[in-house]
């Protein structure tokens, strides 16, 4: 008898034990790979500060009217797109699925590029219908696919000196109205303001 209740303790401690065991390396494998992807990110932040000088260069070159200078900086620019693109959009690792931003629920001053995975802050508002999907009071876009319950995470880059916020939603996330969006509690997220804080 006492063999039989000795039995379960030694199985649920080792049950414990093995949970321990998989959280520390679960632990390492995500420190690993956040310093892989740090590196990389960083290497990538240089090749692109390094590009937008170059650019900045050639714009700051142009001695012309007004409407020529627009020609031949939109020229310029629509040159170094494609590279600018590629370096501005998340690597993802194989076997994960990218989350793809809804154009239905951009705010209209929101630009989607890259298939809705890269985003930006236009200077214009866009025009767009207001659905009751569409968020209008502050520039926020959901993601899919949604899920319900799980470990999730996703890797987001961001362009240096810009505000930004990432986060997740509830479903039900109030759209038209800012400050019942912060009060709602159906957010949870992680912001950089333009001022650095």
């Amino acid at each position: 008898m006492v063999e039989l209740q000795r039995g379960p303790k030694t199985f649920e401690e080792l049950k414990q034990f093995l949970k321990e065991q998989e959280n520390i390396l679960m632990t390492e494998l995500m420190s690993q790979v956040l310093f892989e992807k740090r590196s990389e990110y960083s290497s990538r932040l240089s090749e692109m500060e390094l590009l937008l000088d170059t650019v900045t260069a050639q714009l700051e070159k142009q001695d012309q009217p007004a409407v020529r200078f627009l020609t031949d900086a939109g020229r310029i620019l629509s040159s170094y797109e494609t590279r600018l693109v590629s370096l501005c959009s998340c690597a993802v690792p194989s076997g994960r699925e990218m989350v793809t931003l809804g154009p239905e629920t951009a705010n209209p001053y929101l630009v989607l590029w890259q298939n809705h995975k890269v985003i930006r802050q236009g200077n214009v508002k866009q025009n767009l219908p207001d659905t009751s999907k569409r968020f209008l009071t502050n520039s926020s876009v959901l993601g899919s696919p949604g899920f319900m319950s799980g470990r999730h995470y996703w890797e987001v880059e961001v362009v240096k000196g810009d505000g930004w916020a990432v986060g997740v939603a509830l479903e039900s996330v109030p759209r038209k109205d800012f400050p019942s969006l912060i009060r709602s509690g159906k957010i949870w997220a992680l912001q950089l303001d333009q001022d650095g804080q």
